[in-house]
């Protein structure tokens, strides 16, 4: 299992040579950047920050794939670029949205020519061009989130996501009442097919004959097929619906079926909380809280160091991933007492409650001395075909980079 820990005794190293140099007095002054980039355009952004006289500014720039808006997996990375950048006066940051693979060369080359010194890319969909501009570019360090390249300038990093949706197959299994959920699939991708699949992992570990109807949408941002697709699913039977797309339309979707029929679905937060768009579907959910490990890879590369020769693996125990409907509430006080109500057995805990034991999963993924991985075996593809032998544990790198299998329980998608 290859992992790279940004522990805290790093944290505190590279926070000790960054402010070794003590500078007295501070004043105040405003800054004009080039250009805010949005969208391949650019907008003028006023800031008015007080530095310590003589400390250098250090820009960072940041590129999503899809608006940034108010929800989802790009709405996470710029909370983490908002915070970041209202907390530390010697931090200047720009972001650009929405911009299309054939759009990003030109638009790391404009934030090249407005002097950052940092880019983090927020989806492996920009690789080759990342690798393009950090060949061309060696004084500016860049990180793809799911990057599959790496050069002495060029990181990648990302979550191990499976923790989360693992325990919300547990969840939504324990109270359903059709044993069947829906998943919205954007595009066939290794690291999505493993959501899916661990999803249902947690699910049938509960209701062993649960199964999980996967529809592809052919988008990471569109909420009207979301929309379209989640009534499709609940039509079929599911009363659960998962999913990886960038929008909350799910869950307006399941939220809208509950107040015109009664009927319950439960569904899911992506990345930031869903739960204002379906207070009564809204279970739990994957929160994201990238400035947790955004920050320590700012401060190495403000001293010039690139965090480059491992693929660096964060997970809930780092701080970086957090079970929640909405943020601090892991799971809608609304359904505690049911999933307190359903019980289970487990061959470590016994006859122990659903709430309970996913309670118990939460403090194994925390606790470094446990090893708890859902990806152990023994596992079997929809064929019958053994992908893990007992005990065997995965690696990230076959979940994220491999997976074109769907685990026993999945409905692949026609």
């Amino acid at each position: 299992m290859i992992k790279e820990k940004l522990g805290v005794s790093t944290l505190v190293l590279v926070i000790a040579v960054v402010i070794t140099a003590v500078v007295v007095g501070a004043g105040t002054y405003v800054l004009v950047p080039k250009g805010a980039v949005t969208g391949g355009m650019t907008t003028t952004v006023t800031t008015t920050k007080t530095v310590t006289p003589g400390e250098e500014t250090f820009k960072v720039g940041f590129l999503y794939s899809s608006p940034i808006g108010d929800y989802g997996w790009y709405y996470a990375q710029d909370r983490a670029r908002k915070m970041l950048d209202e907390q530390y006066d010697w931090l200047e940051t720009i972001a650009a949205e929405s911009v299309s693979p054939a759009d990003s060369p030109g638009v790391l080359e404009q934030m090249a020519e407005e002097g950052v010194k940092l880019i983090f890319i927020g989806s492996a969909e920009h690789t080759e061009a990342a690798f393009d501009a950090a060949n061309k570019h060696p004084d500016i360090i860049y990180y793809v989130v799911g990057g599959y390249k790496r050069t002495k300038n060029l990181g990648a990093f990302h979550s191990i996501w499976h923790e989360t949706t693992y325990l919300h197959g547990m969840m939504g299994a324990a109270l359903s009442k059709s044993g069947k959920a829906g998943a919205l699939m954007p595009f066939p991708m290794p690291d999505l097919i493993g959501q899916i699949n661990t999803f249902t992992i947690g699910a049938k570990e509960i209701n062993p004959n649960f199964v999980t109807k996967v529809i592809e949408t052919g988008a990471y941002y569109d909420p009207g097929t979301g929309a379209t697709v989640t009534r499709t699913l609940i039509d079929w039977g599911a009363d659960v619906i998962t999913g990886v797309e960038d929008t909350p339309s799910d869950a307006r979707e399941a939220q809208k079926y509950y107040e015109e029929t009664g009927n319950q679905v439960y569904t899911f937060s992506r990345y930031s909380p869903f739960l204002e768009y379906g207070p009564d579907v809204v279970l739990s959910g994957c929160l994201y809280h990238w400035e947790k490990l955004m920050l320590p890879l700012i401060l190495k590369a403000r001293i010039g160091i690139c965090e480059s020769e491992k693929f660096i693996w964060v997970e809930m125990r780092d701080g970086v991933e957090e079970l929640g409907a909405t943020w601090n509430t892991p799971i809608n006080p609304k359904f505690v007492d049911a999933l307190k109500a359903v019980k289970t057995t487990d061959p470590v805990f016994g006859e122990i409650s659903v709430y309970d034991l996913v309670m118990e999963r939460v403090a194994q993924f925390k606790d470094t001395r446990v090893n708890f991985d859902p990806f152990t075996g023994p596992l079997y593809d929809t064929n019958g075909n053994l992908k893990a032998r007992a005990g065997e544990t995965m690696p990230e790198d076959a979940v994220l980079w491999a997976m074109d299998w769907f685990v026993q329980g999945v409905i692949p998608p026609e």
